[in-house]
C-alpha cells in the first residue's frame, strides 16, 4: 500500500485493503483472463517462513539457495510408508498444510506428548502453495480432498478484529494428530 502511496497517490485513495479468502481468489483466478473484469493475483509470502523453508529445503538439497513462492509446512511420520500426519476434522481425517512452520511445530509437540513412540520418525516437509493449488486443479487423488490449509493464527485474529461479532468465521482445527499413509502431492 505504501508503493502504490507513492507511485499513484490519487489511486491510493480509492483503495482498501479488505481480507478475502483463498477460496474466493482460487475462484476468481479461474475466470476468462480476457475479460475486462479480471482481477490478477500476487501471492506474498512472509519472509519469516520463506527463511524456514529454505532451511528444510536445505536439509534434502544443501545447494538450494533460494524457495520460490508461498511455502507451506507439512508433517510425516510414521511407519512404514512415512504418511502425512492428519488431524481429525469433523468426522474426516485432513492432512492440515500450515502457513507457518512455528504453528505446525506446536501441534508436533502436542503430538510428541501423545505419541511419543513414534516422534522420531516425524519430520517437517515443505511444498510451495502455488504447486498445491496447480495439484487440486489438475489432480484426481481422493488424498486431494483430504488437505486443509491452516491459515496463521495472526491472519484469523486479524479477520475476527474486523467483525468483533465474530459470527461466521472460520475456526481453526482442534488439531489430534496421528500418523496415516497418506501421501501428500
Amino acid at each position: 500500500m505504501e508503493t502504490l502511496k507513492t507511485r499513484n497517490p490519487e489511486l491510493a485513495k480509492n483503495v482498501r485493503v479488505v481480507p478475502i479468502s483463498l477460496g474466493e481468489i482460487y475462484k476468481l483466478m479461474q475466470k476468462d483472463r480476457t475479460k475486462p473484469d479480471f482481477l490478477e493475483f500476487a501471492y506474498v509470502p512472509m519472509q519469516q517462513q520463506v527463511t524456514a523453508a529454505l532451511t528444510i529445503l536445505k536439509q534434502s538439497d544443501p545447494k538450494a539457495t533460494q524457495f520460490s513462492g508461498v511455502p507451506l509446512f507439512v508433517a510425516r511420520g510414521g511407519p512404514p510408508e512415512r504418511g502425512s500426519l492428519t488431524i481429525q476434522q469433523g468426522n474426516q481425517q485432513v492432512i492440515p498444510l500450515f502457513f507457518s512452520k512455528e504453528e505446525l511445530q506446536t501441534m508436533l509437540e502436542r503430538f510428541k506428548q501423545q505419541q511419543p513412540n513414534l516422534a522420531a520418525s516425524v519430520d517437517i516437509q515443505v511444498l510451495n502453495l502455488e504447486g498445491v493449488l496447480q495439484t487440486l486443479k489438475s489432480g484426481t487423488s481422493p488424498q486431494l480432498n483430504q488437505l486443509l490449509l491452516i491459515p496463521p493464527r495472526d491472519s484469523l485474529e486479524y479477520v475476527r478484529s474486523l467483525n468483533p461479532g465474530g459470527a461466521g468465521q472460520p475456526q481453526p482445527p482442534k488439531p489430534a494428530p496421528k500418523p496415516t499413509p497418506a501421501t501428500t502431492p
